[in-house]
């Protein structure tokens, strides 16, 4: 039987750093642009508040009312919706300025400068090109090169502070890439965790989602759909306020990057009857995630795991602060899903320096028993 202490799960990300400005042609509509403001509500808001209310019961008639806010709200925004093309691949964006701003995943948009293709919503293509990415949210902004000053369909940003969880939401993109006959998808769902940089919702995104947006029932940007799969825990998006906050960053073309570093998930485990969790450090976010002694460990991120190794290599490239998803099996037998936030490998005390209280060196060696103790740990 192995005993395991946790570090190294994941790569750390601490302050982001501005790294850079993508080189581009100066553009008087770009420079021009309003900076991105959060929009006020449309005059039909108090009514649709007190139709889609978080506390009503999701029943027939609720759905019926829903579907009829959510067609009011489609048709305000639907022009907005674009298909990026990049390279071989293809993700969404939303225009958010009359002058040809796009807000996308960075992922989608991958590096400042890189040419892309900009399909709007009645088939017409621009060029366009990336601007400024956040690889620690995985938000980025492109923009249409429109010489002939074409004013397209921009997205009215919504207030995120004002959201909550439980609040009913809908999310759209090009599912699998463009495609005229069928046009985009749309998805609804409600908010089911909140976050500075992350929002999750329980819209069922896929491939080619990504970099679409996330709307309230009002018809304003919300998030930018970021980490997409069939499985529920992964619809998260990047919150319109990260967004908003970062304008200038993007538009100059700035690549924010992640500093790299340890990570843990602040727990011991043991090798034996599965991958069971001995100890939660005190002061680890798992202690305040529910995670328990005892629990067996079934699966992170939606991918099994029985031993130490299968953790690593399900968190590879996995960063400080991010959520991982644990599904456990608790002492009763019961299962259940803990979200646990990566931390920071704690900064180890300095060793006095030798004479500070007596030599500090020794000839003992530890006794074998230590010895076996020691090897059958890692990283302590």
């Amino acid at each position: 039987m192995k005993t395991w202490s946790i570090f190294l799960l994941g790569m750390a990300a601490a302050a982001g750093a501005v790294v850079g400005e993508g080189e581009r042609p100066k553009d008087p509509l770009l420079e021009e642009a309003p900076p991105l403001v959060v929009a006020g509500l449309p005059e039909a808001a108090e009514q649709t508040a007190k139709v889609i209310s978080v506390e009503r019961p999701a029943d027939e008639a609720f759905f019926k009312e829903y579907s009829k806010e959510l067609q009011t709200a489609m048709a305000r925004v639907k022009g907005s919706l674009v298909c990026i093309q990049a390279g071989g691949g293809s993700g969404s964006g939303t225009v958010v300025s009359e002058s040809g701003l796009i807000l996308t995943a960075a992922h989608v948009v991958a590096t400042p400068g890189t040419a892309l293709k900009i399909v709007m919503p009645d088939g017409t293509k621009y060029d366009g090109e990336a601007l400024g990415v956040d690889e620690r949210t995985d938000a980025g902004m492109a923009r249409i090169i429109n010489p002939d000053g074409v004013k397209f369909q921009a997205a009215p940003l919504g207030d995120y502070s004002k959201l909550k969880v439980g609040d009913w939401v809908f999310a759209m993109g090009h599912s699998g890439g463009w495609d005229e006959k069928r046009g985009p998808v749309v998805r609804m769902g409600r908010v089911v965790m909140m976050e500075p940089t992350t929002v999750q919702s329980d819209c069922v995104l896929i491939g080619g989602d990504s970099g679409g947006p996330l709307f309230d029932l009002y018809g304003r940007l919300i998030g930018i759909n970021s980490r997409v799969g069939m499985n529920v825990e992964f619809s998260m998006h990047v919150p319109v306020s990260v967004l908003i906050d970062n304008d200038e960053l993007y538009r100059s073309g700035a690549v924010i990057r992640r500093e790299l570093g340890g990570g843990l998930l602040g727990v011991v485990l043991e090798e034996a009857d599965g991958l069971q969790v001995r100890e939660v450090a005190a002061d680890a976010p798992a202690a305040h995630s529910g995670l328990l002694a005892g629990d067996v460990i079934l699966s992170v991120d939606g991918n099994d795991v029985t031993t130490v190794g299968e953790v690593r290599e399900a968190l590879a490239g996995r960063y400080v602060g991010e959520r991982v998803m644990l599904r456990v099996k608790r002492e009763g037998g019961d299962e259940a899903e803990v979200w646990v936030r990566l931390m920071s490998r704690p900064q180890e005390a300095p060793a006095p320096p030798a004479g500070a209280d007596g030599d500090n060196t020794t000839d003992e060696k530890p006794d074998a028993a230590e010895e076996e103790k020691n090897e059958s740990k890692e990283g302590e």
